[in-house]
């Protein structure tokens, strides 16, 4: 159902955002075979193509390397989208992302802007995704150190277990 989109970027000339949808965790992932595994955030992007036909793309950003995997689907109908979302949800949950939806419909406009702002995917070139974060968004988005010195044994078990705990505090 979903291919590999190359560039990995979403054309918000040509298509309608309608969703978005971003990780709540941060797994730790290879972006290809033989490269070193590090962080990633995970996207998803409801759009309204041309033809009033529905895309969901489902993006992966790699926060050491800036490297992007863009999946896009099939066109699909407004009666087939619960079972694509359910299908993206399947599809990242194996790799260990939990998605959130970010309510992008019911956002005002300068919350719309700046979920879009703040999406990887609406850049052409990972480059010009880095030129429009503050300093301190970048601070978060990107990392300078390589996963293996930036946490270690205890340090990954602690940080996965305060964010276990948060996260059932909110059930």
């Amino acid at each position: 159902m979903f291919e590999l989109s190359s560039p990995p970027f979403v054309d918000l000339q040509k298509e309608k955002l309608l969703q978005l949808y971003q990780s709540l965790n941060q797994p730790v992932l290879s972006p290809e075979p033989g490269l070193p595994a590090e962080t990633a955030q995970a996207y998803f992007i409801l759009s309204l193509g041309q033809g009033e036909k529905l895309h969901l793309y489902i993006g992966l950003c790699f926060l050491d390397s800036s490297h992007r995997i863009l999946y896009k689907s099939e066109a699909f109908s407004d009666e087939e989208m619960v079972n694509c979302l359910v299908e993206a949800e399947s599809f990242v949950g194996e790799m260990g992302f939990m998605m959130d939806d970010l309510h992008f419909q019911d956002g005002s406009e300068a919350e719309r802007r700046e979920m879009k702002r703040t999406n990887p995917f609406f850049y052409r070139e990972h480059s010009q995704f880095l030129e429009a974060l503050t300093r301190q968004e970048k601070a978060e988005k990107v990392s300078k150190a390589p996963l293996t010195q930036r946490q270690t044994g205890s340090q990954k078990y602690s940080f996965f277990l305060e964010h276990y705990v948060r996260m059932l505090s909110m059930l």
